[in-house]
């Protein structure tokens, strides 16, 4: 499977001071996958960039949840984390597919 390379933006809660950045960033830096994270205590957004064939936004939720930063409660939040974490799963399923042929004859009609 090849690259997968994914940006996010994340709003939290708790990022009120910039020590508070600093530990986000470190933390989520240390993870397989992420290439790059900048987390904003004035606007409260973390912006993180990763590798989707190694950690996914579900992976990178749970870490900001255990090291006590939540992201954001909201109804659209939730419904736009929701159809992140769809598509994510769809482009990886996507990419596992192997028809037993090379990729640019999909879709058609195989000679006898």
């Amino acid at each position: 499977m090849r690259d997968i390379i994914k940006t996010s933006v994340i709003r939290v809660d708790n990022l009120a001071q910039p020590e508070k950045s600093f530990k986000i960033e470190t933390d989520l830096n240390r993870l397989l996958g992420v290439t790059t994270v900048n987390a904003d205590s004035s606007s409260g957004k973390v912006t993180i960039t990763y590798n989707l064939k190694f950690i996914n936004f579900n992976d990178i939720e749970t870490k900001l949840k255990n090291i006590g930063f939540p992201p954001s409660d909201g109804i659209f939040r939730k419904i736009k984390r929701g159809f992140i974490k769809f598509t994510e799963k769809n482009e990886i399923e996507g990419h596992k597919i192997n028809y037993g042929y090379p990729p640019e004859s999909h879709g058609k009609a195989l000679k006898n």
